[in-house]
């Protein structure tokens, strides 16, 4: 398939769940750059004005909260218990072999870490020898894929 072809079909499985569409999930999906999906969606007429407004309020709707931009929670026990039940979640509605393929080897050592373990933010990134931020940022982009996956594969 080309590119063109990846991006168009990823586009209208969300237009058609008729979830609020952004060009990161489009990219995660799909393996493209935020700038080639953007560039297709243009080209076909399809990134209209309306589409790029609603994008923009649910990321600035993210970006204010304090935790976990992603996950648009506060609270850090509320933030870990809903990772958790979203990784759970999937787990069980999805092939478990399906699940575990998506995610690197270090991104399955977090996970396993963060939530088979029970660590800290701070602990795991130790272990990883990262920061405790940067454990955030891939636990999230992790999960986010995974969410991106499982809505396609319900």
């Amino acid at each position: 398939m080309t590119a063109r072809a990846v991006v168009l079909e990823a586009f209208s499985t969300l237009d058609a769940q008729g979830s609020v569409i952004t060009l990161t999930e489009i990219a995660q999906m799909t393996g493209k750059s935020i700038m080639m999906v953007r560039h297709i969606l243009l080209k076909d007429g399809l990134w209209t004005a309306e589409r790029r407004a609603e994008a923009n309020r649910l990321r600035l709707s993210r970006s204010n909260a304090h935790l976990s931009p992603q996950f648009g929670l506060r609270n850090k026990q509320a933030c870990f218990a809903r990772k958790r039940r979203i990784l759970q979640e999937a787990i069980a509605t999805t092939k478990p072999e399906l699940v575990w393929t998506t995610f690197t080897e270090r991104e399955k050592q977090l996970l396993t870490y963060r939530f088979g373990e029970e660590r800290t933010m701070a602990e795991t990134g130790k272990l990883l020898g990262i920061t405790r931020e940067r454990v955030r940022q891939l636990e999230d982009k992790a999960l986010l894929r995974l969410q991106v996956i499982h809505r396609l594969t319900a």
